[in-house]
């Protein structure tokens, strides 16, 4: 009896350790392998930035044995080099010597810059004849059952009406084709407010028009150049737009006082791509710094459901802005100004924040004769967040511009932190008086701030 009963206890045990063995799968293998780039502004020599990053690129798509290649545009800093596409041609016959990647690419509007020749036509023929595709536009394939259509924009940066019609009947196309399937539409402008970088002018509101019926879009696009560490840099409402930043310089959209025209400090160490996979019911995309091929936020991989559902989209603005909480300060973080040559400087310990803090605001107050603070002004500057990891630095220098302070006056000046979705951090304060010493020579907005 005894051993009977050790022999079903036996057996329990061995059933509770391996059970759900029998239902272990190995994890399936996506069906598509896609790498994303945009906007390289290659010139057409081996010892170009625009190529040397474009070969970083291909060499770890080729490592994750990437089948397919999507470009947003901007392949060449000039159309006056068309041998710079001939270039990309053989880099992709380089890294991928058994089989290169379908290409997926649509012209940008520097593709097509030549002087003193207005032939779209003529131009666009080129620009497709040199990378060896077919000569349309729009132009939509299909490829293991997924739809792929690029919209490549006229000379004058504008998708006309008859573009966007052409467009509108290959969607219908798609839709009717596999309603469920996402329907991948590359375009060098995005959609007008959607991912970061899309609601100024470079935003296409007859893109957006258009896309808002088909919930299925995946819209890729590029120009902006906008750093893939911003979380903004994916947007989901009505359909699904995504940012392929950029191999060459990074850039930001808004009025902050230590950028030059949009462009980054130290931009040139943006330089990002996307790799992208696709499985029956989701999708994957990791994001890199090609510059040491190290993943962006890893853990953090964008992965929604298909097929898609614009009542439950996972990365909404007003979804994740609910959840998101305002950058802090460091605990007796210090705040104080620095004259260097005529230029005053605050410094102060950089804040912390879950994901990143996107910006600071100082804010500068003067006292009146009666001894109130009125405000003199305000100014942005971008933060450090899509720099290298180890460039990135504790403690924040930034230049004020020569009008927001008068010498032997008193003055508050506080600074706030604020992350991608607007919350700001409780401010850095400090009072002083400047002394009638400092004499304030005027900053030239127009230069590079690292140069």
């Amino acid at each position: 009896m005894i051993k009977k009963i050790l022999t079903a206890i036996w057996a329990v045990i061995l059933s509770v350790l391996f059970s759900g063995c029998s239902t272990v799968t190995a994890k399936p293998e996506p069906i598509l392998k896609i790498g994303i780039i945009s906007d390289t502004h290659c010139y057409d020599t081996l010892d170009d930035w625009g190529v040397s990053n474009l070969e970083k690129a291909l060499k770890l798509f080729a490592s994750k044995n990437t089948e397919m290649l999507l470009m947003a545009g901007d392949l060449a800093n000039y159309g006056d080099y068309p041998e710079t596409f001939t270039l990309y041609r053989k880099l992709c016959s380089k890294y991928f010597p058994q089989q290169s990647p379908i290409q997926i690419i649509c012209a940008g509007n520097h593709d097509l810059y030549v002087r003193n020749n207005n032939d779209i036509a003529g131009l666009f023929k080129r620009f497709c004849d040199k990378l060896d595709i077919p000569h349309r536009n729009p132009y939509h394939t299909v490829i293991k059952g997924y739809d792929f259509i690029t919209l490549s924009e006229d000379l004058n940066c504008k998708y006309t009406p008859e573009l966007i019609g052409k467009l509108a009947k290959e969607l219908e196309i798609a839709a009717k084709r596999d309603p469920q399937k996402p329907i991948f539409v590359i375009t060098h402008y995005p959609p007008q407010d959607t991912i970061t970088g899309s609601q100024g002018r470079s935003g296409k509101a007859e893109l957006r028009k258009l896309f808002n019926k088909y919930p299925q879009i995946i819209s890729i696009s590029g120009h902006k150049h906008s750093p893939l560490e911003d979380e903004r840099s994916i947007w989901q409402k009505e359909f699904t737009a995504i940012n392929a930043s950029t191999l060459n310089y990074g850039c930001i959209e808004g009025d902050f006082f230590n950028t030059c025209n949009g462009i980054l400090p130290f931009g040139r160490e943006a330089v990002q791509a996307l790799y992208m996979e696709v499985y029956a019911d989701n999708i994957v995309i990791r994001r890199y710094n090609v510059e040491d091929s190290c993943e962006i936020k890893p853990g953090k991989a964008w992965n929604f459901a298909l097929p898609y559902d614009p009542a439950n989209p996972k990365y909404s603005i007003a979804g994740r802005s609910a959840k998101s909480t305002p950058p802090a300060f460091p605990e007796n973080a210090g705040l104080l100004l620095r004259y260097d040559y005529g230029f005053v400087y605050a410094v102060f310990d950089a804040a912390k924040h879950e994901d990143m803090v996107k910006y600071y605001a100082v804010e500068v107050a003067r006292k009146d004769k009666n001894g109130i603070y009125q405000t003199t002004g305000s100014v942005k500057f971008i933060a450090d967040f899509y720099r290298l990891k180890n460039n990135r630095t504790k403690r924040m220098f930034f230049k004020l511009p020569d009008d927001l302070l008068q010498a032997g006056k008193w003055h508050k000046i506080s600074v706030y932190a604020v992350e991608t979705f607007g919350k700001a951090s409780k401010p850095l304060v400090i009072e002083r008086l400047i002394p009638h010493e400092w004499g304030f020579r005027k900053v030239d907005p127009k230069a590079m701030p690292q140069e």
